[in-house]
């Protein structure tokens, strides 16, 4: 009986730990994504949000304005975006920034440049 009391008490402190951890961590109020063509054709267009959204969602990345912030989904995002600017036929370094916008809330923002003389072909 005293052995399962104290696996109890001790799960019990380790999810209140694991819940004061979650409290901590910033919260994401705005994420932006800015494409930049540093090449000669300016061939760059920028992707919507929404479809990024859509992408992430569909790649199980846990990112969102509101949601906690996790640096893991921040690498997951900035794959996510390369891949989908990789299908439109463009090869692109991403990179990502976290400000500190409010006590509590951060802002993600990622720049998207396109890597000259590597455009990829688009398939048919």
């Amino acid at each position: 009986m005293r052995i399962a009391v104290t696996c109890l008490i001790a799960a019990g402190t380790g999810l209140l730990a694991a819940q004061h951890l979650r409290a901590l961590s910033p919260s994401i109020r705005s994420i932006r994504v800015k494409a930049i063509s540093g090449c000669q054709t300016n061939s760059l267009t920028p992707i919507k949000i929404e479809v990024l959204e859509a992408a992430w969602k569909a790649g199980k990345v846990n990112l969102a304005v509101e949601s906690q912030l996790d640096l893991a989904s921040i690498d997951k995002a900035k794959r996510v975006i390369r891949e989908e600017y990789a299908r439109l036929g463009h090869a692109v370094t991403v990179e990502q920034e976290i400000m500190q916008i409010q006590p509590r809330g951060v802002e993600v923002s990622f720049r998207v440049l396109e890597l000259c003389g590597f455009r990829k072909r688009q398939r048919r």
